[in-house]
């Protein structure tokens, strides 16, 4: 309610209210007030912003006045402070961003000269704010300096026995708070964001190559591919699979011979992905349909230990047409010709 000149209500209206109007039914959990422009905290941490813009004050990347909330970010703001034409917002990571006029140096950038139309990094390891017309106070807890991610200890190469439990580790500084996320074989592992990652009861499947990015607000180090083998040594192929051309429905088998110690495992893939019971030295595809040209390869396992063949491509024609039917159309069409 109030003065509504530049939207700051948010109703889509420049009317001013002289009652409440409503703008969310439900779900905010902070508000702010600036001068001519308004923010909103939703419960899902998604940062709303709305009213006048000609400093960059609602960080929606531009100067144009907002009549009804836009959203800023998605998620992840604890906290947020509006001055007379800047506004700040706290994320949960403890990081601070900061938007909007600078002419008295409120953003805390290090300068006084310009304004932010979007939001700008400011400094790390807050636990509170506050804007006043045209200053900005924090409270910290630590070092406030942002500085990207610095890996000090990196993942170490390993090697198990089936069955084993194999934990890989890594140790990295930055600021503000960062975030991790696991790799194996250049493929992203779900749910592995914490800097251990753990291998219960290892199989021939899972050795390969792990590392880790390490990120923050500030930038993104990835770390050194560590690997994961088995003690033994790895099987030797004495004869790789071989490209196949078959027509639509015409039966193929693929097949790998190799040596090594103990009874060996195999896993055939077809491009890049496991296919469910390919466990032998053999695959054979029984009326191969198109979608099932591709690209073939196996991964043999001793152990741990394991090898991948070459990569084969099987190529899966439409039936042609036989050789006395290509005649018959041939003299068909002479006879009708002539």
């Amino acid at each position: 309610m109030g003065a509504n000149s530049n939207g700051q209500l948010g109703d889509g209206t420049t009317t001013p209210r002289n009652s409440p109007v409503q703008i969310f039914s439900s779900g905010v959990q902070a508000i702010a007030a600036g001068c001519y422009h308004s923010l909103i905290v939703k419960t899902d941490g998604s940062l709303w912003a709305m009213g006048d813009n000609t400093f960059g004050e609602l960080g929606d990347g531009t100067t144009i006045q907002r009549n009804a909330p836009v959203q800023i970010f998605l998620g992840g703001v604890r906290a947020i402070a509006a001055g007379q034409y800047h506004s700040l917002i706290l994320k949960t990571d403890g990081s601070l961003w900061a938007m909007g006029l600078n002419a008295t140096g409120e953003l805390g950038d290090g300068t006084a000269q310009n304004s932010c139309t979007a939001p700008e990094l400011i400094a790390a390891n807050v636990q509170m704010i506050a804007a006043g017309a045209g200053h900005s106070l924090i409270v910290a807890s630590g070092v406030i300096n942002l500085y990207a991610p610095q890996i000090t200890v990196q993942p170490v190469s390993q090697t198990a026995n089936p069955g084993d439990t194999v934990t890989f580790s890594v140790t990295a500084t930055g600021a503000p708070a960062l975030a991790y996320q696991w790799y194996f074989n250049g493929q992203m592992l779900p749910g592995a964001t914490v800097p251990t990652l753990t291998i219960s009861n290892a199989q021939p499947c899972n050795a390969g190559g792990y590392n880790v990015v390490v990120s923050n607000a500030v930038f993104s180090a990835w770390s050194n591919v560590a690997t994961l083998s088995g003690t033994g040594p790895a099987p030797t192929i004495t004869l790789q699979p071989q490209n196949a051309v078959v027509t639509t429905g015409q039966s193929v088998t693929l097949n790998v011979v190799a040596s090594g110690s103990g009874a060996l495992s195999y896993q055939w893939y077809f491009n890049g992905q496991a296919l469910a019971g390919a466990t032998g030295a053999s695959y054979t595809i029984s009326a191969p349909a198109p979608n099932q040209a591709g690209f073939y390869d196996v991964v043999i396992g001793s152990g741990l230990s394991v090898v991948t063949s070459s990569s084969i491509q099987l190529v899966v024609a439409q039936t042609s047409i036989t050789p006395a039917s290509h005649e018959w159309a041939r003299k068909s069409c002479r006879t009708r010709f002539w």
